[in-house]
């Protein structure tokens, strides 16, 4: 897989792929695709051919890709290699890596938890050594802007990443990107020292008060923002950045489509559940899922439809409201009533999550949590703790998304849940 074809001997090859695409069955109208894809390799090498075959393909071609079993190292490259694998990785009795769902999430989802791991510790490593510099100064005040919410876009990572390496396919690997992220970690996360003069009340040897001005050390801790990866660690080029877009478009399309679809049938699988139910609503109003917090400024992305993250066009329908939260905190039930069931669907979809019967057709679902401390037919009142903030399944940082489901479908939960 290191030999790179470029001009007559790419378009050959690509010709060759490209016709047997054509006979696949759904993929059609081809024709046009075939000749940007061409056109690409013939004038533009690897990147040319790539940024043709998204050209050419747009949104059908995540969909073309996914039913061919043989493929050229082009296309591993577009719907890139560290996420879709090489020709040769299928399991003992399996199919290609390609064209199995269940692979595919598990790698994005390793990448997710490779990232989050290092930049948790290039957080970490920061504050230790603010907090280590405090510790000598009597006036000392640490800013913490980061408030361990490690928040970032895999996806659009994994994008800039392989745009990162054009020149071969053979670096491309969990632990490459490991490395580079590895040496930036501190530059991801890192503070900043100010001073400021304030006036402090103090007390004499007579026990009388009186105010005096000191010098007041600030430590910032800072979060360099996902712009840094592209722009200082990956250092992509300009066309490596429209690379990097065109990768994105595709690959989270492909995502989060997975993504919603598994959503749907958990919400057709509690309205299985519900059928014939007639216990009542119960009384009362919905409460908060984190009593005593205004939570109204931690929401990450609101019900509804919503560009694809990383993407910027195109939209994809989100069925619940994301609220940031530290790792551990404490769920509530936002009503009484009884669980439905707890479910871990591993490192995709909603990972660790239970959903919660209030009657009358009225349901929530809490999803992505670390834990879970309720069991499935357990009656909890309202306020009960049931489960606690984190990041498992398909999520890029703690919080918990939460879903109002009435007969089966889900309703912006705004309407419904308390904020104070």
């Amino acid at each position: 897989m290191s030999e790179h074809n470029s001009g007559n001997n790419a378009g050959s090859s690509l010709d060759e792929a490209l016709n047997a695409a054509q006979k696949v069955k759904g993929a059609v109208k081809t024709g046009k695709a075939i000749a940007q894809v061409l056109k690409g390799a013939a004038t533009g090498g690897l990147h040319g051919a790539v940024a043709g075959a998204v050209r050419g393909f747009g949104k059908q071609f995540v969909i073309i890709a996914c039913v061919l079993i043989m493929l050229p190292v082009l296309f591993l490259l577009m719907l890139p290699q560290l996420i879709f694998g090489g020709l040769n990785q299928t399991p003992p009795g399996g199919q290609p890596i390609l064209n199995d769902n269940d692979a595919i999430v598990e790698n994005i989802s390793q990448t997710n938890s490779t990232i989050a791991q290092i930049l948790t510790e290039g957080y970490e490593e920061t504050k230790s050594e603010v907090e280590s510099l405090a510790a000598g100064i009597e006036y000392v005040e640490i800013v913490d802007t980061v408030g361990g919410n490690i928040v970032f876009d895999a996806n659009q990572i994994i994008c800039w990443y392989s745009a990162s390496q054009n020149q071969s396919a053979e670096n491309i690997s969990v632990s490459h990107l490991a490395s580079l992220v590895s040496a930036h970690k501190r530059q991801l996360y890192y503070y900043e020292t100010t001073y400021e003069q304030r006036e402090v009340e103090k007390t004499d040897a007579d026990g009388d008060t009186y105010t005096e001005t000191v010098t007041f050390t600030i430590f910032t801790i800072l979060y360099a923002g996902d712009d840094y990866f592209p722009n200082d660690l990956f250092a992509l080029t300009a066309e490596q950045i429209t690379l990097s877009a065109d990768y994105a478009v595709n690959l989270t399309i492909f995502l989060y489509d997975s993504y919603e679809a598994a959503g749907n049938n958990t919400h057709a699988y509690i309205a299985e559940l519900l059928a014939g139910d007639t216990t009542p609503l119960e009384d009362g109003v919905f409460g908060n899922p984190f009593p005593g917090q205004d939570w109204s400024g931690n929401i990450t992305s609101y019900f509804g439809n919503r560009p694809y993250p990383g993407v910027g066009s195109g939209t994809s329908n989100h069925t619940g409201l994301d609220i940031s939260n530290p790792a551990g905190t404490g769920i509530h039930a936002v009503m009484g009533g009884t669980v439905l069931f707890v479910r871990d669907s591993g490192n995709a979809g909603y990972g660790k999550h239970l959903a919660i019967n209030h009657g009358g057709g009225y349901v929530t679902m809490y999803a992505h949590c670390s834990s879970i401390s309720v069991s499935a037919g357990q009656r909890v009142e309202k306020g009960d703790e049931i489960a606690a903030v984190g990041k498992s399944g398909w999520s890029t940082g703690n919080h918990l998304h939460i879903e109002v489901i009435i007969n089966g479908s889900p309703v912006d939960p705004l309407g419904y849940i308390s904020n104070g």
